[in-house]
C-alpha cells in the first residue's frame, strides 16, 4: 500500500481534531483502486462522517505579490471572488458520491496557503459566490432617456458550483485556518445536500458554521446555522 506525504493541510486539519478531542482515522485504498476517496472518517458528538482536505497553493503571481510585499510592504493585488473556491469543490468531484448514496454526510475542508505574511483566509463573501453564484442587480431601462433606470431585482447564480443537480454529494465545506490561539475551522452548510451536515455535531467545536438563505428578489445571505443571525 503506497503511503502519501502528508500535506499541510492535512497536518492542520489533525491538529483541529486534537484540540476538542475528535476521532479522526484515515481512509486507507489500495494502491489499485478504482474509484477516488476522501480522506478521513471522522466521528463527531452527534454524527460521523467523511472528510476530504486540501489546500489553495501558492501559484505564479502570488509569489511574484508576496516578494513584492516583502520588498516593498505593498502590493496590488486583485482576484476573482470566490474563483479559487470554485476549483477546490470541482476537485472533490467524485469522492463523495458513494458515501452520500450510503446515507453519510461529507465535508470538503479546505486551506488557503496562498500567503504566508499575512495569511490570507477564504472569507464569507469568497465561500457564498463560489457555492452559490455571483450576485447580480437586474436593472429596467426606461425608453425615456430622462427617466433613471431602476433596480428591478438582485439575485445571485452565476457560477454557482452548488445546486440542485450540482454537487449535492457535498454537506458541507469548511474553511481551515490557524489564530494565535488554534486552529479554527469555519463551515458552510450546502442548503441542496442529498444528506445534511447536522449543525449540532460540530455546534462546541467552532463558533463559525453557516446556512444560505436566499429570499425572492434579493442576493442570497449567510445566517448563522444555530442561532439564526444574519451574518454582515
Amino acid at each position: 500500500m503506497a503511503l502519501d506525504r502528508e500535506t499541510t493541510s492535512e497536518t492542520l486539519f489533525k491538529r483541529w481534531c486534537c484540540q476538542w478531542p475528535v476521532r479522526v482515522q484515515r481512509i486507507e485504498a489500495p494502491d489499485n483502486a478504482k474509484h477516488k476517496r476522501p480522506d478521513y472518517r471522522v466521528y463527531f458528538e452527534t454524527q460521523a462522517c467523511v472528510v476530504e482536505v486540501t489546500e489553495m497553493a501558492p501559484n505564479t503571481e502570488d509569489l511574484r505579490q508576496q516578494k513584492e510585499l516583502d520588498s516593498q510592504n505593498s502590493v496590488l493585488w486583485s482576484a476573482k471572488p470566490g474563483h479559487r473556491l470554485r476549483k477546490q469543490i470541482d476537485h472533490a468531484r467524485g469522492k463523495f458520491g458513494r458515501w452520500a448514496r450510503s446515507g453519510v454526510p461529507t465535508l470538503l475542508v479546505v486551506h488557503d496557503t496562498t500567503s504566508a505574511s499575512p495569511p490570507r483566509n477564504i472569507d464569507p463573501y469568497d465561500a457564498k459566490v463560489a457555492m452559490y453564484g455571483l450576485d447580480a442587480v437586474v436593472f429596467s431601462v426606461p425608453l425615456e432617456p430622462s427617466t433613471e433606470p431602476r433596480v428591478r431585482f438582485r439575485k445571485s447564480g452565476a457560477k454557482a458550483k452548488l445546486t440542485d443537480k450540482h454537487h449535492t454529494s457535498i454537506s458541507a465545506v469548511g474553511n481551515l485556518f490557524e489564530t494565535q490561539s488554534g486552529v479554527e475551522l469555519v463551515v458552510y452548510h450546502n442548503v441542496f445536500a442529498r444528506i445534511p451536515f447536522d449543525p449540532a455535531c460540530v455546534r462546541k467545536l467552532t463558533r463559525y458554521q453557516y446556512r444560505y438563505v436566499n429570499e425572492q428578489g434579493e442576493f442570497g445571505a449567510w445566517i448563522h446555522a444555530v442561532t439564526g443571525e444574519r451574518l454582515t
